[in-house]
């Protein structure tokens, strides 16, 4: 009789063991998920900053697109600032759809790291493509701002020209380095990192 009633303690104990445990793993998802969903909001507000700058800078070049005239630095100014900003208005848009696609905390966790994991690669990949393009985008626009707002050609005021471009390539590159950094990266690894926290808790239980 009596170990009849060890056993039924026991396992009331193992019942009530199990059940507390499934409210902690609960729980622990729960701020997990919590906190991964909010850096996942960060990134998406980010992205929609970026295409609605984007899309702004378009319609004011493409407003003056008739004072591009026919200097043919100023129409290959125009031409490589328009491509640049259809191409970064693009891929905004594909990042958001993209990021739609994660659904964090009503998919599987391993689907959920796969695709963060895809993400942070495909930012890795645009800082390495984006940054060398600057070289490119950042001195059309300049040609093309400096005819607008001063009436002058810039390679007619060439050493002034080159240093307030390169002034502007250094602030750019530093600007793109750092937004990527807190904008992007280091939000997709805290959900890599939040995701990895649940996998270790259930490994312990």
């Amino acid at each position: 009789m009596e170990l009849d009633a060890m056993k039924s303690l026991w396992q009331a104990h193992e019942t009530e063991l199990k059940q507390v445990s499934a409210v902690n793993e609960g729980l622990l998802q729960r701020m997990i998920s919590d906190k991964s969903r909010s850096a996942l909001e960060q990134i998406k507000n980010t992205e929609y900053m970026v295409g609605s700058l984007t899309l702004l800078f378009f319609v004011l070049f493409l407003l003056m697109g008739s004072k591009v005239g026919s200097n043919p630095e100023m129409v290959i100014s125009y031409i490589i600032a328009m491509t640049a900003f259809v191409i970064e208005f693009a891929v905004s848009v594909f990042k958001l759809r993209y990021l739609s696609r994660i659904n964090i905390g009503n998919e599987a966790i391993t689907e959920t790291a796969r695709k963060t994991q895809w993400f942070h690669l495909f930012i890795i990949r645009e800082r390495l493509i984006s940054i060398p393009a600057l070289f490119i985008v950042a001195p059309a626009v300049y040609i093309l701002v400096f005819q607008w707002v001063k009436h002058e050609s810039a390679l007619d005021h060439l050493p002034f020209s080159i240093a307030e471009i390169v002034i502007t390539l250094v602030l750019g590159i530093i600007f793109s380095l750092i937004m990527y950094r807190r904008a992007y990266l280091n939000h997709t690894r805290s959900i890599m990192d939040s995701l990895r926290e649940i996998e270790e808790f259930r490994s312990e239980l």
